[in-house]
């Protein structure tokens, strides 16, 4: 038995049934993406191995390489919808919860000893290098990144894309992280820039209709997120840092983006980003 699904980066994920079991296979788009994968799955299953008792990831069964030497990994087949859909039909009660079990799961702290500093700062030059666009928010927001004091983002266990595409809710109100990314800097930054991508500018939503219902439920997580953010120590830091973050996530996707349509949501994107980022400096 085999269903071929969408996938993410190029690879392949195929529902294939081993020994009875429904499994879902991910395979290296190809052999130059072997050693990424195999992170990957490495990200999931040391996850998996700390035993969070609110959040999950499916379990590793069989990994290896295909006919064409390209790597994959068979793991367990969640059923379920993900949050990007689940949050659009559910009650903001619910939403609240989903939240604080993501910061309950990732423990955000600022200070520690090994900071991502150096990385962020090899990936902003990157950035620059690759850029073909010459508009001037995309030079402004380069800029202020540059400048920007990253010694706060500490190195720390993390998804790497941690959108609400990535998070699947079974029937039993269980919460996967599944699509685990290798990602430039390990941090818990990166995870709550990834959630903030959805909650402030709709980036699993980027393809769809506007929807007034869905809006209000993304408004009401975005601000009950800041909050529980606010209380913690150094939260503001946090908060400045996770928009910084943000805006380096959007720079990232553009020179990787060929479609006008992405392209204005992106320009979009970096607009409101600046703005709200401009407003950290009057308060």
């Amino acid at each position: 038995m085999t269903k071929i699904l969408k996938g993410h980066s190029g690879c392949s994920l195929e529902i294939i049934k081993k020994n009875d079991i429904l499994m879902v296979r991910k395979t290296a788009r190809d052999k130059s993406y072997n050693q990424r994968l195999r992170k990957q799955m490495i990200k999931q299953q040391r996850f998996l191995s700390k035993g969070s008792d609110d959040i999950f990831t499916p379990k590793v069964y069989d990994y290896g390489f295909d006919s064409q030497e390209c790597f994959y990994f068979d793991m367990e087949f969640i059923e379920g919808q993900t949050v990007a859909n689940y949050i659009e039909k559910t009650d903001l009660p619910a939403v609240n919860m989903l939240l604080t079990k993501l910061l309950h799961h990732v423990k955000p702290s600022l200070g520690q000893k090994q900071n991502c500093n150096q990385k962020i700062q090899k990936k902003i030059q990157e950035l620059t290098e690759l850029q073909t666009d010459s508009s001037k928010n995309v030079k402004v927001a380069l800029s202020l990144l540059k400048e920007f004091d990253w010694s706060y983002v500490s190195n720390s266990p993390c998804h790497g894309d941690l959108t609400f595409e990535n998070i699947i809710i079974t029937n039993n109100g269980e919460f996967y992280l599944i699509d685990f990314l290798d990602s430039f800097c390990d941090s818990w930054i990166v995870d709550f820039a990834k959630i903030m991508q959805d909650l402030e500018i709709g980036w699993s939503y980027r393809l769809d209709k506007t929807n007034a219902s869905r809006n209000v439920q993304l408004l009401f997580a975005k601000k009950r997120f800041l909050e529980k953010l606010t209380k913690l120590e150094h939260g503001n830091k946090m908060i400045k840092t996770i928009y910084h973050m943000l805006l380096l996530n959007i720079l990232r996707i553009f020179p990787y983006t060929t479609d006008n349509h992405t392209k204005n949501f992106l320009n979009t994107a970096i607009n409101k980003t600046l703005q709200i980022i401009g407003s950290f400096e009057n308060e």
